[in-house]
């Protein structure tokens, strides 16, 4: 062979380990519901599986499994989401969509919640924070 054609080839070789290695990356993300305090205990967040992921310039990516878990490929120099949609569900982080992410050893994960589990959370929120303030309008009044 001659020199250019040893050269090209390697050349060539280079490129393609060069553009592998940029656009090979994956990224591990949990799509998950968020977790909470009930009673004092630590309910986990679950899994939703059936949520599509689309990542910018990459497509669409279906959560199958029943933890949430999800792999993307990604390049290097970072990635970011156009949307994250499940029927019934509601995105917690709005931010998350059009915000550049770093590709990460890390996990992303990605919260969702029902409408209805965010009112209840909100009704829940403002009880403990009315009982609170009762509480200490009664010790107010006793001093007194």
């Amino acid at each position: 062979m001659s020199l250019s054609i040893k050269t090209g080839i390697l050349s060539l070789l280079f490129f393609l380990v060069c553009n592998c290695a940029i656009y090979s990356q994956t990224q591990r993300s949990i799509v998950k519901t968020k977790g909470r305090m009930v009673e004092g205990k630590h309910i986990p967040g679950k899994g939703l599986p059936g949520t599509v992921v689309s990542v910018k310039d990459k497509g669409k990516f279906l959560v199958q499994r029943e933890d949430g878990e999800i792999f993307f490929p990604v390049p290097s120099d970072g990635f970011c989401l156009d949307s994250v949609n499940k029927k019934g569900y509601v995105l917690m982080d709005y931010d998350f969509i059009g915000k550049q992410f770093k590709l990460s050893d890390e996990t992303l994960y990605i919260v969702m919640e029902t409408p209805s589990q965010i009112l209840e959370d909100k009704v829940m929120a403002m009880q403990t924070i009315s009982n609170s303030l009762q509480k200490r309008f009664n010790q107010k009044v006793k001093e007194l």
